[in-house]
């Protein structure tokens, strides 16, 4: 079993303010690994992240591929990975990460996703997105919903199909 990341979170807006502060605390990880292909080549999205991340924490930013071997080389350094979206995090799993449990966080209606259904507040699924969640959990990988770590956690896949 891979010990190294102590957190892993799907959300949309990857790091943002005080949720991220909350997170970072509570999963007392050196590392904050934003796997996402689209920023680690972005030099945009980057500064954006640089400057969103706390200075507290080492922030790397990498390709899906590229996240695999960088857990694995630091095995033994506790991570935070955040992806921005279930099939990202799906991707992950099929690339070899191993997780036990993912913590839902935002997923943002966005105007020119058509067929999103709200399942909380901050979390809009579209079919692809319910299909990537269904199949991480067919991983015995357990995904809950917590906007911040003392809430009481919902099960994502409990709610996905009462709503589904």
């Amino acid at each position: 079993k891979n010990m190294s990341v102590t957190l892993a979170r799907i959300d949309d807006r990857l790091i943002h303010g005080q949720i991220v502060h909350a997170w970072i605390e509570y999963s007392k990880a050196k590392h904050l690994l934003i796997a996402d292909d689209f920023a680690s080549t972005d030099k945009t999205s980057q500064l954006m992240l640089r400057l969103a991340a706390p200075k507290t924490i080492k922030l790397v930013i990498l390709s899906l591929e590229e996240t695999i071997n960088y857990i694995k080389e630091n095995e033994n350094e506790p991570i935070f990975l955040i992806v921005r979206n279930p099939e990202s995090m799906l991707k992950l799993l099929n690339l070899g990460l191993v997780l036990s449990e993912i913590n839902l966080g935002n997923i943002s209606m966005t105007k020119s996703q058509t067929g999103r259904k709200m399942l909380l507040k901050n979390i809009h699924v579209e079919q692809n997105d319910v299909d990537c969640l269904k199949a991480i959990a067919e991983k015995g990988v357990y995904i809950y919903i917590k906007l911040v770590p003392d809430e009481r956690p919902i099960d994502a896949i409990d709610l996905i199909n009462k709503k589904y």
